[in-house]
């Protein structure tokens, strides 16, 4: 199951953001008497809901297409996906998700062909589920609007955002690109690639304080 924002392409985007392809910022309607608003607001006073429903939006800024919440593998995000990339609770964010679905109708259901419960952690499912976040795996990064499949390296949905938190996206985009150069013009093997590119990092720091020669990877 994917979840969309309604009608995305009408309110959250205009001239501007139609004429780039990374959205560094989102034109968000001012309605603080809006229905919809006032609704969300005394479901809970305190305006989780509503800071949570803020953050989804940057999440689907950055998704492709925009405004379908979908991964970089294509696989749809999850509560546990959102929750991990806006650093906001995970039953914050399953609460948000249904009230805007059912009760606001700021969200859409799409049926992806993944039949995956979403909004209740360890709810059982009859139907076959998606891979979890931690077995999926990368298969494109993209730097300079170039979209680069990866052929060698392996790295999972989970690690990618472990390197995306500790070095950003363009760095750790790249990264992944010098592993994968490496492995194709070199054929080594390396156990996990996640911790290659990690080592790779400590011998860089280490050659920057003088100390190159500890480590030999």
């Amino acid at each position: 199951m994917t979840y969309k924002i309604s009608n995305w392409d009408i309110i959250y985007e205009n001239n501007r953001t139609r004429e780039v392809k990374v959205m560094k910022w989102i034109p968000v309607p001012v309605k603080l008497a809006g229905d919809g608003y006032t609704e969300l607001v005394c479901k809970d006073p305190t305006g989780g809901l509503f800071g949570a429903w803020c953050a989804l939006l940057q999440v689907a800024a950055t998704c492709d297409p925009r405004g379908t919440l979908l991964r970089s593998t294509g696989l749809p995000h999850t509560a546990s996906t959102i929750s991990r990339i806006t650093r906001i609770r995970q039953p914050t964010i399953e609460k948000m998700l249904d009230f805007c679905t059912n009760n606001l109708q700021w969200l859409e259901n799409t049926d992806s062909g993944l039949e995956t419960p979403i909004s209740q952690e360890g709810a059982r499912s009859t139907h076959k589920t998606a891979p979890t976040i931690q077995d999926s795996t990368v298969q494109d990064i993209t730097i300079q609007d170039k979209k680069i499949a990866l052929k060698y390296t392996k790295i999972s949905e989970d690690e990618y955002i472990k390197l995306i938190e500790r070095f950003g996206k363009e760095d750790a985009n790249t990264r992944i690109e010098r592993l994968e150069l490496y492995i194709g013009s070199k054929g080594d093997k390396y156990k996990s690639h996640y911790m290659t590119i990690l080592a790779w990092h400590k011998k860089e720091k280490d050659k920057e304080n003088g100390n190159d020669d500890k480590y030999n990877f």
